[in-house]
């Protein structure tokens, strides 16, 4: 018994510890970006990767899997791939699976942050409201929230993570919403090089 309550200790501090180095790397990053005065345009992003010629690809998808620790807008990064990757489908595969996991990443701090139990002690009617409405318009609100590039998808993701919105519902909203909106942002920026380079 003592063993197993020492292991879930050691569980709960090492995912403080995680938490804590999570928020430190965003930080870390926007501060770097701030005073460096670097400019996350996609169209920035790509010509930084064009400095990995022979690797960038592979450059393009862990930038997908580092967005987790960076939160570099989403759609700045599905633009910037449609610079040098011309198949359609590949860049909107690539483009979903990095989004879904480092989407799951931020989901995965949100829940286990805790702040479900604070919300909940603190707000007790609200948080019984917004459950309520998003048991009933949960599906629409998360996938139309895919639409809407002035409210960050980290944010929410967070949020449904911390009042414990089930995994599996989370992960396929997120999916139909984003592979909307992907599949245009893909189609019209790949038209828009295409006018420029004429290929």
């Amino acid at each position: 018994m003592g063993s197993r309550y020492k292991w879930a200790k050691a569980i709960i501090k090492f995912r403080k510890v995680l938490f804590v180095l999570w928020i430190i790397s965003i930080i870390a990053f926007w501060a770097w970006v701030v005073i460096e005065d670097i400019s996350l345009t996609s169209v920035q992003i790509s010509v930084f990767l064009q400095k990995f010629q022979h690797y960038i690809v592979l450059s393009y998808i862990l930038l997908w899997l580092i967005r987790a620790f960076t939160l570099i807008p989403n759609m700045v990064l599905v633009l910037a791939g449609t610079a040098f990757i011309q198949n359609y489908w590949i860049l909107l595969i690539i483009s979903l699976i990095g989004f879904l996991v480092s989407s799951s990443i931020i989901y995965f701090f949100g829940s286990e942050l805790g702040l479900q139990r604070y919300f909940e002690r603190k707000f007790p009617d609200k948080i019984k409201q917004i459950e309520r409405g998003i048991e009933r318009y949960g599906a629409v609100i998360i996938i139309l929230w895919g639409f809407l590039p002035v409210v960050p998808s980290d944010l929410l993701a967070f949020f449904l993570g911390s009042i414990k919105f089930p995994f599996p519902k989370f992960l396929l909203y997120y999916f139909i919403g984003h592979l909307i909106i992907y599949s245009i942002l893909i189609f019209l920026g790949q038209q828009a090089w295409a006018s420029i380079f004429h290929f």
